[in-house]
């Protein structure tokens, strides 16, 4: 019982880790330039597009298909949030951690045999 317990009291100490709202500055500093990422706007809007520049006071993204419209330019100012899409997100939580160990080790004992199939994962 008393195991019990601490585990419940180291989780309490986990879990609310991201309780804060991280600003939009905050939020691209986490994400790797060349990253896909979704854009909600203050006014409500939301953009897609691939992160390659961010300054202090703003970022640019291009379109997924850069084909039919030019890189674009936001103000930190004008953006609630700056998020990647759920597919390529880190796991968020201790389940969801241990729930994807199964598939990193796959994928390692792959690539050491030289498949490849875990490129598109």
């Amino acid at each position: 019982m008393k195991h019990a317990v601490a585990c419940l009291l180291i989780l309490t100490l986990v879990i609310p880790a991201e309780a804060r709202q991280r600003t939009p500055q905050e939020q691209v500093t986490k994400i790797p330039l060349g990253s896909l990422v979704l854009v909600q706007m203050k006014d409500g809007q939301g953009v897609k597009g691939r992160l390659r520049e961010a300054t202090s006071t703003q970022f640019t993204l291009e379109p997924t298909t850069p084909q039919n419209a030019p890189r674009q330019t936001f103000l930190f100012d004008d953006v609630r949030s700056i998020e990647l899409p759920k597919t390529q997100r880190y796991p968020s939580s201790p389940l969801e951690f241990l729930a994807a160990i199964p598939a990193m080790v796959i994928c390692g004992v792959l690539r050491i045999f030289k498949r490849n199939a875990c490129d598109d994962l």
